[in-house]
């Protein structure tokens, strides 16, 4: 397979009697775009999912500094938060720009808004239900809408890449021109039920059952509008994936488990080989039936040489009572897997968010429906080296997203506030 081929790119042009020109069809290079440490501009930070600014300063001791709102999503993971040089973006019920000093209101969309991206002077917005879905691009200073096009289904991931807006939905994904909206491919396959990823020169995605990675587009899918092909496929074993993270030449792959039996040996995270899929070491496992494993959100510290996420285990003979759950953070060596250290986030909480900023593993936390004790929601600082809590700060409403940029860590709560913390 050539290397590092596009994966998203579409045809420059036909001849006028319909005849391909070879050196016109767009199959250039991907395009290795880091984001500037002062901004947020995708749901994981960049293109691989890292979630990890290391070079960024994060507070000390914060507080609120402001707040802003936007309308309340209608499902606690139903929000998305990116940011821009001058500009926080929140997408939930509604959709909102606040000025990123005093979190005054810039412009705002009564569209709801499930996963957001901002790149090249446009702020990309997906939402809506299976009959209403779209994608839209904005103008990210006046809020003008650029285009507007339909989706197949509710969006769940949204990058942009090689020139691209690569929407994943519930049932399929489409790639469309980021200046235009033209659509290049898309449709039932591949079917990406997650944040996509672009690490290895390639684009990967699950589709709830199995992680796999996608082949070039070859000279002939482009006119044909054709979506790449997989490479290989590999199953999750007992669940479906988070937001699948690249690093070196490996994919993490965070397990959320389905069903209140997991399978034996199942694990919550697990690595494999970029380039060929096979499994190079699999995390927090488990052989007992009464309980299930799930991760979410994998960050990145390549310094440390580790990955931090947030596990929860739930108990079957307590599904409803609301302390059935049982989070922590860990920190997980990438060469094999082992656990460096374990935070204990809470009984009847839920881990939403973890990201790693300035020397600290930021996490946001949810306290489960029917759990006591505690506020509903918190932002926390951990230390790298062992887990301890340096600083914690505490919301009325569970916390569902991060961003730390220049001193600050922006937080969005599941009733829709967005909290500047300094």
């Amino acid at each position: 397979m050539p290397s590092r081929r596009t994966l998203l790119a579409g045809a420059a042009g036909l001849v006028a009697g319909g005849g391909l020109v070879a050196d016109r069809v767009r199959l250039g290079e991907l395009d290795a775009w880091t984001p500037d440490v002062d901004t947020w501009p995708l749901p994981r930070y960049d293109l691989a999912n890292t979630a990890s600014v290391p070079d960024v300063s994060v507070p000390e001791d914060p507080a609120v500094d402001w707040t802003a709102s936007v309308e309340p999503p209608s499902h606690a993971l139903l929000q998305s938060l990116v940011v821009g040089s001058d500009r926080v973006y929140a997408g939930a019920g509604s959709l909102a720009a606040v000025d990123r000093t005093d979190g005054s209101r810039v412009w705002e969309d009564e569209t709801p808004v499930r996963a957001l991206s901002r790149r090249g002077g446009r702020l990309f917005a997906a939402g809506g239900t299976d009959e209403t879905a779209s994608v839209t691009a904005y103008d990210a200073a006046t809020g003008e809408r650029a285009w507007a096009r339909d989706l197949p289904a509710s969006p769940v991931g949204l990058t942009v890449a090689a020139g691209m807006v690569l929407t994943a939905t519930r049932i399929g994904s489409v790639a469309r021109e980021q200046g235009t909206g033209i659509r290049r491919w898309g449709g039932e396959a591949p079917d990406l039920q997650t944040q996509p990823l672009v690490h290895d020169g390639a684009l990967f995605g699950h589709d709830g059952y199995e992680l796999a990675r996608f082949r070039s587009r070859s000279v002939l899918d482009v006119p044909l509008r054709a979506p790449p092909a997989a490479e290989w496929r590999t199953v999750a074993q007992g669940g479906r994936v988070s937001a699948p993270v690249g690093v070196g030449s490996r994919v993490l792959v965070p397990v959320q488990q389905r069903g209140f039996q997991t399978d034996a040996g199942a694990p919550a995270l697990r690595a494999v080989g970029a380039t060929t899929g096979e499994v190079a070491w699999r995390a927090v496992t488990t052989d007992d039936r009464d309980t299930f494993l799930t991760t979410q959100h994998a960050a990145v510290d390549a310094a440390r040489n580790r990955a931090y996420a947030g596990v929860y285990r739930q108990w079957v003979g307590e599904p409803t009572s609301g302390e059935g759950f049982r989070a922590t953070v860990r920190a997980f060596a990438l060469e094999d897997g082992t656990v460096a250290w374990t935070h204990e986030a809470g009984t009847g909480r839920f881990v939403r968010d973890v990201v790693f900023a300035g020397g600290r593993v930021l996490v946001a936390t949810a306290r489960n429906e029917g759990a006591t004790g505690g506020r509903a929601g918190d932002v926390r600082a951990l230390d790298p080296a062992d887990g301890r809590e340096r600083w914690r700060v505490g919301f009325d409403a569970p916390v569902g997203a991060l961003a730390p940029v220049d001193g600050t860590v922006f937080a969005l709560t599941g009733t829709g506030t967005v909290a500047a913390l300094r």
